[in-house]
């Protein structure tokens, strides 16, 4: 039986990323062929970084929509104040 990997560092060299932040689709696909060469505690720790990049993604795409949002808001304010001084 072949040797587990049980460490992240083990993970990321195979895989050739710096974090699992910056994972893609395919060092994902990647990262699911390696799943049974892992050490179980070791690939549940590993998943569960997934879903904060994940929150952290929802919360960035979230503030830009609000951002997006705020200046369309300003920009008909302005809009509005233009046409008033014609």
């Amino acid at each position: 039986m072949k040797k587990k990997m049980i460490i992240e560092e083990d993970v990321k060299g195979k895989l050739g990323i710096v974090d699992f932040n910056s994972i893609t689709k395919d060092k994902m696909a990647q990262f699911i062929t390696l799943l049974p060469k892992l050490d179980k505690e070791l690939a549940i720790k590993i998943i569960e970084q997934f879903s904060n990049y994940a929150n952290m993604a929802t919360s960035m795409v979230t503030n830009l929509i609000d951002l997006c949002n705020n200046a369309l808001n300003n920009s008909k304010i302005t809009e509005k104040r233009s046409y008033l001084c014609l």
